[in-house]
């Protein structure tokens, strides 16, 4: 005699069966699935405003020690390498160039870039589209910044 669950038939029962036998079949799937996504090329940003304190390296002529915000700054970023989910590249806005680093969380849905004078946080909003949130503290000023970046076709 078989103990079957109330409301279950034998086809649900192997349903559910070959779903978990299958498990091994769709594993190359769901793999692929959890590879970081590739960030290598080139990105356009625009920041449309910053909120800033004390002086800003984009903006010397005009240091204020009130808090403000800035004019828009369009950037173009490099990500010129990328193993595993660490990256490395550039990021100018035509007149400095910075270094950057940054790594994709474990869960490929955002992560963390530094550059030679601040942090940025970001999350994948699509595979061409960052969300990203920048600042900077020094001394003499600070600095934060939300906006997207988007990968150039």
């Amino acid at each position: 005699m078989t103990i079957q669950p109330a409301g279950v038939s034998m086809l649900a029962l192997a349903a559910v069966l070959a779903l978990l036998t299958a498990g091994p079949a769709l594993s190359p799937a769901m793999a692929q699935q959890q590879q970081p996504p590739n960030l290598v090329g080139t990105w356009k940003a625009v920041s449309p405003v910053a909120a800033v304190v004390g002086g800003n390296p984009y903006f010397p002529e005009a240091p204020q020690a009130e808090p403000h915000f800035s004019e828009a700054l369009e950037f173009m970023i490099t990500i010129k390498e990328q193993k595993a989910s660490s990256f490395m590249g550039e990021l100018t806005d035509g007149k400095r160039t910075l270094r950057l680093i940054g790594a994709i969380s474990p869960n490929n849905l955002g992560g963390v870039i530094v550059d030679d004078d601040g942090q940025y946080i970001f999350t994948i909003r699509d595979p061409e589209t960052l969300d990203v949130c920048h600042s900077r503290m020094t001394a003499a000023s600070k600095v934060v910044a939300c906006f997207p970046w988007t990968k150039n076709k």
